[in-house]
């Protein structure tokens, strides 16, 4: 199995991250899932949001060999979804796999490379949310070691919020 190699997205990457967005929205709609359909049509607001993130360096690419697979966005804090928190955690959202490589556990992979990286900075909680009106992807990140902790009602959606806790050797 060939090591997955993660890069932080740079302004000219832009139009990936948005064919990303827009690649999962699309399958989750072929699939009748109510999700991210919001980045079916990218407005300038989506735009900005984006170029934000790649500013602030909360993107990275995810490459195996030299092919894109996919990309995800890891804060440092996330007040949105998990309010004002005092313990040292990332949070990731838009943990995105190209559909065309589905079935080859490359999310699992991103995930499991994710938290590696955080084991080796000495962060012990990784976070994330998911929408919970999609129970395949809910039952995926508990599958992978995440365990709920909360919900969080939004506007637009009810999110589940999901913790794991990366053990550090001692």
């Amino acid at each position: 199995m060939t090591l997955l190699t993660i890069t932080k997205a740079k302004s000219d990457d832009l139009h990936t991250i948005l064919t990303l967005f827009t690649g999962a929205a699309q399958a989750m709609k072929d699939k009748q899932i109510n999700h991210w359909r919001h980045w079916l049509e990218i407005d300038e607001s989506r735009i900005g949001q984006v170029k934000t993130s790649i500013d602030n360096g909360e993107f990275f690419l995810v490459y195996e060999e030299d092919t894109h697979i996919g990309m995800f966005k890891i804060m440092d804090a996330d007040p949105e979804y998990w309010g004002e928190r005092s313990e040292v955690a990332r949070y990731v959202h838009a943990l995105v796999v190209n559909p065309r490589f589905k079935g080859r556990n490359l999310g699992e992979r991103i995930l499991d490379q994710i938290s590696a990286d955080l084991k080796a900075k000495q962060i012990d909680l990784f976070r994330l949310d998911c929408n919970a009106n999609n129970p395949w992807l809910c039952q995926y990140y508990e599958n992978n070691g995440f365990v709920k902790v909360g919900v969080k009602e939004m506007p637009w959606s009810t999110n589940n919020l999901y913790e794991k806790v990366i053990l550090r050797e001692v």
